[in-house]
């Protein structure tokens, strides 16, 4: 089940609680922020997290997440690849070039010009910093970090049954309430074969 199907869980299938979806509203580590059109935030409220004990286990705090770190909207699952060997990491954060005809900006397509580049670029160190110390794995590896924003706390069981479908893969309930059609709530699972990753990114560049 993915964050898609996460989210229907929670809000229509086993009414765990209420999902944030308000786009202005923006979840960071210092609180809750209101966003303005013009990109102005101003803060409404404080912030409290839930970080469940197996990440506390694993070495992942609060600590882990920087400064002005964006939690999202809804669910999220973030994703980390850090490769042992050659000490580099990457982040699914990347903007791709769909994405960026969508910013409702005009881009010259005359003047667009595409490049290759590594998809790691943050250094291990800074990378191993993140965790309690000695609790960063030492090989290469993918973490997986799945998280929600709701309106109000949830209740004690409803955490519990949220670690339970995320940590321990538990059965989703009234499976019959779930789309099967590819992408809709499940995705397959794909393994990390440890072999870097490019991706193609588009710059507005004046063309030689």
């Amino acid at each position: 089940m993915h964050a898609g199907g996460l989210s229907h869980c929670i809000e229509n299938v086993e009414n765990l609680g209420i999902l944030e979806r308000d786009k202005s509203i923006q979840v960071r580590k210092e609180g809750v922020f209101v966003v303005s059109p013009l990109g102005v935030a101003e803060q409404i409220a404080d912030l409290k997290i839930s970080i469940s004990d197996r990440l506390d286990q694993e070495g992942i705090t609060d600590n882990w997440f920087n400064d002005n770190w964006n939690f999202g909207n809804g669910v999220t699952t973030n994703l980390s690849a850090a490769d042992y060997e050659t000490k580099i990491v990457g982040h699914d954060n990347g903007r791709t070039l769909n994405e960026m005809l969508q910013t409702g900006h005009v881009l010259e397509m005359a003047n667009l010009r595409l490049h290759q580049t590594h998809n790691r670029t943050e250094g291990w160190a800074k990378y191993e910093r993140r965790w309690r110390a000695s609790t960063c794995p030492q090989f290469t590896h993918v973490l997986h970090l799945t998280w929600l924003v709701t309106k109000l706390p949830l209740r004690g069981f409803a955490y519990q049954r949220l670690l339970d479908l995320i940590e321990e893969a538990a059965e989703p309930e009234r499976l019959d309430q779930y789309s099967m059609e590819p992408g809709k709530h499940f995705s397959t699972t794909r393994r990390y074969d440890g072999k870097p990753v490019h991706v193609r990114l588009a710059s507005a560049l004046p063309m030689s």
